[in-house]
C-alpha cells in the first residue's frame, strides 16, 4: 500500500488517467454487452470516473486540514442530493414513461454522485480545493461565464441564419413551445450538468489533468494532447454508434478543437472547472435544440484558431 501511495503522489497524471480508462471502460463495456435499464445506469458511473478520479488522487496526494464549512457543506450536499434525484426521476420519467421501485433507488444513489463532487468545493484538502473549489465559489470574470453560456447556441444560430440567407433549407427539432418549452429547457439543462456532461468530466478533464499538462507543455500543445486522449476516452459508445472510423475520426477532430475552447477558457478564468462545465453542458444541450449546419462548423474552427494566434497558445504559460 505504501509503494501504491507513493506511486500515486509521484505519477498523478499518469493515475489519472489510468483510473479514469480502466472505471469507464469496464462500465461502457459491461452497458455494450448487456444493454438493460441497469447498465444503462453504469454508462453513469463510468462517465463520472474523470471527476472521481480526480477526487481520489487528490485526496490522497492532498495535506488533510481542518474544516470551518462542514455545515455549509452538508447542506449544500443535501440540496444537490435531492435536486439531482428528481432531476433523474423526471427526466427518467419522460424518456421511458415508467417507474419502479428498481429506478427509485438508482436515482437516489446516482443522485449522490453529483453531490459529492459539488460539495467537495468545500474541502480544505489544497489538492482537491484548486479542482472543485470553483463550484461553490466561482472565479474569474462575470463576462467569461456569459461567454461560457452563449458561446455554442449563438453559433449555432448564427450558422442557421447564414444557411437561410443562402437560401438553404434548415430541419428543425420537433419540440413543444412556450412554458413546456421552457420546463424542458431547464430539465435537460439539469440533467445534463448533473449526468451528462459538467460536474462529471469538466474536474477531471479540466480541473486535474489540464493545469498539470500545461506545467510541462504549452496550452496548445495542450490541448492536443487532452483532446486526442478525451476524445479516444468516449470510443466504446461512440465508435459502435457512428459505424466507421473515419466518422469518429472526424469525432476526434472535432474534440480537438472544443479542448482548445475549454483549454482557453480555464486559463481565461484562472481555473474555473465551473466555467467549463458551463460551456460543456449548454453545448451538449444546444445541439439537441439547435439544427447543426456547415456554417456553424466553420465557424466553430475559426474562433479557437484566432484564441490561439490572440493569446499565444503555443507559449508554455
Amino acid at each position: 500500500m505504501v509503494y501504491l501511495i507513493d506511486f500515486i503522489k509521484r505519477y498523478r497524471l499518469t493515475t489519472f488517467f489510468i483510473l479514469t480508462f480502466v472505471f469507464s471502460w469496464v462500465f461502457f463495456f459491461m452497458y455494450i454487452l448487456f444493454p438493460n435499464d441497469i447498465s444503462l445506469m453504469l454508462v453513469i458511473l463510468a462517465i463520472y470516473a474523470p471527476a472521481f478520479s480526480a477526487l481520489i488522487i487528490s485526496k490522497i496526494t492532498g495535506n488533510k486540514e481542518n474544516s470551518n464549512n462542514t455545515r455549509v457543506k452538508w447542506i449544500t450536499f443535501i440540496i444537490i442530493w435531492v435536486i439531482a434525484t428528481i432531476t433523474f426521476i423526471i427526466n427518467y420519467f419522460i424518456q421511458v414513461a415508467n417507474f419502479s421501485l428498481i429506478i427509485l433507488i438508482a436515482a437516489i444513489l446516482l443522485g449522490l454522485l453529483p453531490s459529492i463532487v459539488i460539495s467537495s468545493g468545500f474541502s480544505q484538502n489544497p489538492d482537491i480545493k484548486i479542482v472543485f473549489q470553483s463550484f461553490v465559489k466561482p472565479k474569474g470574470h462575470f463576462g467569461l461565464y456569459l461567454f461560457a453560456i452563449l458561446y455554442l447556441p449563438v453559433v449555432l444560430l448564427i450558422g442557421v441564419a447564414i444557411t437561410l440567407v443562402f437560401g438553404a433549407s434548415i430541419i428543425w427539432v420537433d419540440i413543444p413551445s412556450g412554458v413546456e418549452l421552457f420546463g424542458l429547457i431547464i430539465l435537460t439543462l439539469s440533467y445534463t450538468f448533473f449526468f451528462g456532461a459538467g460536474t462529471n468530466e469538466e474536474p477531471g478533464w479540466r480541473g486535474f489533468a489540464l493545469p498539470k499538462l500545461q506545467l510541462k507543455f504549452s496550452p496548445l500543445i495542450t490541448s492536443l494532447i487532452l483532446g486526442f486522449i478525451w476524445g479516444l476516452w468516449h470510443a466504446p459508445v461512440y465508435l459502435p454508434q457512428y459505424g466507421s472510423l473515419f466518422r469518429f475520426i472526424i469525432f476526434l477532430l472535432n474534440t480537438l478543437k472544443i479542448t482548445i475552447m475549454l483549454t482557453w477558457l480555464y486559463n481565461r478564468t484562472r481555473g474555473s472547472v465551473l466555467a467549463t462545465a458551463l460551456l460543456h453542458t449548454i453545448g451538449n444541450l444546444s445541439f439537441e435544440f439547435i439544427p447543426t449546419t456547415l456554417a456553424a462548423e466553420i465557424i466553430q474552427i475559426i474562433i479557437p484558431v484566432m484564441l490561439i494566434f490572440i493569446d499565444r497558445m503555443w507559449k508554455k504559460n
